[in-house]
């Protein structure tokens, strides 16, 4: 038997045309409804483990603009300008309750992400941060 191929970026669809009584029951007519419905799983499959995926970004206290609104470019693999992700602080395993405190602190003064490809920028509105912090960026 042969196997059908798994396409790298595969696309979503949902259309497919239907069988009748008047359709030769041959690989040619069914092999591209198979490649369909694999294509979708494979790409809902795939934007699922994107949904899944935590990222962290380093934002470091001297990497801030020096004028409000405060921003920051950080790396993020993976993530492309039309991502709407959630960020959240992450605290490192091992940090101390007042390492906790400090950035949580810091992760406050975020009031919104815009996201690129492969890279967020941080902007806070208020204050500027004044400790090295990570965040967490889920749903991208």
């Amino acid at each position: 038997m042969a196997s059908l191929p798994i396409k790298e970026n595969p696309q979503f669809s949902q259309a497919m045309d239907g069988v009748t009584t008047e359709t030769w029951a041959g690989p040619q007519e069914f092999n591209p409804r198979y490649q369909a419905l694999l294509d979708n799983d494979n790409h809902l499959k795939a934007e699922t483990e994107k949904i899944r995926a935590v990222k962290i970004a380093y934002l470091p206290a001297g990497g801030w603009s020096a004028e409000a609104p405060y921003t920051q470019t950080a790396s993020a693999d993976g993530i492309t300008e039309t991502d709407s992700p959630y960020i959240s602080p992450y605290i490192p395993a091992g940090s101390t309750a007042e390492e906790k405190k400090a950035i949580k602190k810091a992760a406050d003064c975020v009031s919104y992400v815009d996201t690129g490809n492969g890279t967020i920028t941080v902007t806070c509105l208020g204050k500027k941060p004044v400790t090295d912090f990570q965040v967490q960026i889920k749903g991208a």
